[in-house]
């Protein structure tokens, strides 16, 4: 509801039966508040409220909290004494825009929804998912198209150790201009997807989340570190039928393409007569 003695909205939470929360939630708009329109205008699924403010000649945007509350207003000109405001797709991007009726300039205000809203699926390129690898890694994802000339938008690149991506154990890399971005991560497995956002902060992220695996050279058998153990796992695999390296590339000590018996000479030099590290 809006109030325009109060310059507020009023919500009354539904109890799922046709009556309310006695107690409203007020949300601060603009001046002399007239009407009041609920529609999703920044793609998240939630319900946002658009105000048309009679005093103020603007209108108030309060984006959804998702729990019954509402962001501050962000407030937009109008023309002269606004009545009522509605949204609908107006320039066939799939937003909502608004329209607004005037009461004292005779008009209608059209304000155009700047929401991010890609024109193609947004994929995560390389690494690809469940990818063996060693560092440096070289990530790479779609560019997230927007219609918006004069909007920028930012990637934010999330790596886990979990698919679960907890906020205590995830690595941000924000704010990233570019679709690229190469660092050195620690040996085993990871997660990783990518959020894009407009300067208005609409989201939207990648469509999948993949794994990679990252490998160090000689350690064959997976503990992160080249011990005797990865020379004897290697004798095993290769004249007594034990399993392979994992990943396989990690046996391969002078990078010639192949795991064979010169690659545990190699290995046993590095170790134990100074030799060239793996790959070296």
């Amino acid at each position: 509801m809006a109030n325009s003695a109060s310059n507020n909205v009023s919500i009354l939470k539904n109890n799922g039966n046709g009556t309310f929360y006695l107690l409203a939630v007020n949300a601060t708009a603009g001046n002399l508040p007239q009407s009041v329109s609920c529609a999703d205008l920044d793609g998240n699924g939630d319900m946002d409220l658009a105000v048309a403010n009679w005093g103020s000649d603007n209108v108030s945007i309060l984006k959804s909290n998702t729990n019954g509350t509402f962001q501050t207003a962000v407030n937009y000109a109008s023309g002269s004494n606004p009545r009522s405001v509605f949204g609908a797709d107006l320039d066939g991007d799939t937003d909502l825009d608004l329209a607004v009726a005037n009461w004292g300039s005779g008009n209608v205000s059209i304000l155009i929804n700047l929401t991010l809203h890609p024109a193609s699926a947004f994929l995560l390129l390389t690494p690809t998912d469940r990818d063996s690898l060693e560092n440096p890694v070289y990530f790479s994802w779609q560019t997230s198209l927007n219609p918006n000339p004069i909007d920028t938008i930012r990637y934010d690149l999330y790596l886990s150790r979990s698919i679960v991506f907890h906020p205590d154990s995830t690595i941000v890399y924000d704010s990233l201009l570019d679709t690229t971005f190469a660092d050195s991560l620690d040996s085993k497995q990871w997660y990783w997807k990518v959020k894009a956002y407009d300067k208005w902060d609409a989201v939207k992220w990648s469509d999948q989340t993949w794994s990679f695996y990252i490998y160090l050279y000689g350690d064959v058998t997976a503990d992160l570190k080249v011990t005797v153990s990865d020379v004897v796992y290697l004798i095993n695999f290769l004249f007594r039928g034990g399993p392979a390296p994992r990943p396989f590339g990690a046996g391969d000590e002078n990078c010639d393409g192949y795991v064979t018996v010169v690659d545990v000479i190699y290995l046993v030099n590095y170790l134990f007569k100074g030799g060239p590290p793996p790959c070296s």
